[in-house]
């Protein structure tokens, strides 16, 4: 009866810490946006499950029922320890870590695995075994085979490992970070020193404590997780911070795969179609701008701003490499604004800077950066190039008998008459109060003159309304024409100088009509009145 008793009640305290194991498994993976929870929660998942085979082998009577239990606890007491320093790495590193440590450090533990599975056809794991009857209940009496110390020696030499990286890292940081790092230190020597304690069970010391200690160990584990937050108390508030910023972060790692998108990304429409665990390229147009781009190809550490424009809305983005403590590049993070006031407004300020309010045409300043443009690819090409000024005759009279308000209606009808009348490589622009300017590429002077001319007599035709009575007025114009080829000798101010020369005349002999600069068309005497 008394061994009855103290096997169910000593079985019932390790199933309770089957289950706190459990529990701190399952808060570890809610919480798995904290770097290391993940592995952590694999790791209590693993002394859980040991735990559950042990008290269940405690309470079996039988040689074949024991053997079944002792299966089980092969297949997880074999990855407590390396699961364990999966965590201490990541932990450390503070990244990802490479496969092929998952495989250096899970290849051992799975033939071990597979050995405990097939305990009962060989004897590369127990050389012997008998059920005896133990002092509280019964037990298995072994003879340990070699894979049985070799289990030992990597469970042991494991669990050291872990301990010597975080007693290197302890010698490294300073502050919390450093204290934290002692708590998980003491918390890993615990079940080492257990089993060094107790290696094997006997038939007079066959309650294991190691159950126990692996739970306290988790505790305390727990505890500088997730009560101070020591993996990653700095990175979980930058994230949150990240996370309530209105920009886009993706976050790639170095074969393109998506591996976060913040708050307002995995929100916006841009990057809807966007997977976590999918490759970034060919998902979304965005992404495919980027492939075209090969952004993440040249992507310096501060990459500089790109725009790019999609279904009416601008986005500027950066694309920045992401390193490890070794240097090595281990991903790519893509931060991404969407603009579109922003573009809107500097798009407006740059309109504004080179197009007349009034009218809507190229401004003074403009025309002239144009001409010198032009000028540039007619030297270039070895062609001429035309240019004509003109201005409205009597105009001051308009604004004096109907005011300004009709003058401005007059403006906006002729800048309009001319825009419908040039061809697309015509340029032009409001020259200054009623004068207006035409820059005609590849015209020779007789071909500019005949643009002058089409021009008044379209204008000479227009009847603009002035009022809501029906009453209309007219206006004509007076042009100045210049073309040449010799280009090499002349600039923008010589062509503008000769075209107002050639205007002059067009107002001194009527008005109305058309004049070619010509080496007769001088300039007027300095006592002459000008004329409007």
């Amino acid at each position: 009866m008394f061994f009855t008793e103290v096997s169910v009640v000593w079985a019932l305290l390790i199933v309770a810490s089957a289950v706190f194991a459990l529990y701190l498994s399952a808060y570890s993976l809610f919480r798995r946006q904290v770097s290391g929870a993940v592995e952590f929660s694999l790791f209590m998942f693993t002394v859980a499950m040991y735990s559950l085979g042990y008290a269940f082998e405690m309470n079996a009577h039988t040689l074949e029922r024991i053997i079944d239990f002792l299966r089980f606890q092969f297949i997880w007491t074999s990855f407590t320890a390396p699961v364990f320093l999966l965590f201490v790495l990541r932990f450390i590193l503070q990244d990802k870590i490479p496969g092929p440590v998952y495989l250096l450090l899970f290849l051992i533990p799975m033939i071990i695995a597979v050995m405990g599975l097939t305990i009962d056809s060989h004897r590369l794991i127990y050389r012997s075994y008998s059920l005896v009857q133990g002092e509280y209940f019964p037990v298995i009496k072994y003879e340990g085979g070699p894979w049985y110390v070799i289990q030992q020696i990597y469970l042991i030499g494991t669990s050291i490992i872990a301990e010597v990286l975080l007693l290197i890292h302890i010698f490294r940081v300073r502050g919390k970070i450093q204290k934290q790092s002692i708590l998980i230190l003491i918390a890993s020597v615990m079940p080492t020193v257990n089993a060094m304690i107790q290696p094997g069970r006997t038939v007079h010391s066959n309650l294991d404590l190691q159950p126990f200690v692996m739970v306290l160990m988790g505790i305390l584990l727990s505890i500088a997780l997730f009560r101070f937050q020591m993996l990653d108390l700095v990175r979980a508030a930058r994230w949150m911070a990240v996370d309530s910023i209105h920009d886009y972060l993706v976050i790639l790692d170095r074969e393109g795969i998506v591996q976060d998108i913040n708050h307002a990304g995995r929100n916006s429409r841009l990057l809807e179609d966007l997977r976590i665990g999918s490759h970034f390229y060919g998902n979304c147009d965005f992404s495919r701008f980027v492939e075209e781009g090969s952004f993440l190809d040249y992507a310096g550490e501060h990459k500089n701003v790109q725009r790019f424009d999609w279904k009416e809305k601008s986005y500027k983005f950066t694309v920045s490499k992401v390193f490890d403590w070794k240097g090595d590049i281990t991903g790519y993070a893509l931060l991404i604004n969407e603009n579109t006031e922003l573009v809107k407004l500097l798009d407006e300020l740059e309109r504004q800077a080179i197009v007349d309010e009034l009218t809507s045409m190229f401004n003074r300043r403009q025309l002239i950066n144009l001409a010198d443009r032009e000028i540039e690819i007619a030297r270039r090409d070895e062609s001429s190039m035309g240019i004509i000024i003109l201005d409205l005759d009597h105009f001051k009279h308009i604004n004096d008998s109907y005011g300004h308000l009709t003058g401005d209606k007059v403006l906006r009808a002729v800048s309009a008459c001319i825009r419908e009348r040039l061809r697309p490589s015509e340029i032009s622009g409001r020259y200054g109060g009623e004068e207006f300017c035409i820059i005609c590429p590849h015209s020779n002077g007789t071909e500019t003159l005949a643009i002058a001319e089409r021009l008044r007599t379209a204008i000479e035709k227009l009847r603009i309304d002035i009022d809501l009575g029906g009453k209309t007025i007219g206006v004509t114009a007076s042009f100045g024409v210049y073309a040449t080829g010799d280009l090499h000798n002349s600039g923008t101010e010589d062509l503008l100088k000769n075209a107002d020369l050639a205007l002059y005349h067009a107002k001194e002999n009527g008005r109305n009509q058309s004049v070619l600069w010509t080496a007769q068309v001088t300039a007027p005497s300095p006592d002459t009145p000008l004329i409007k």
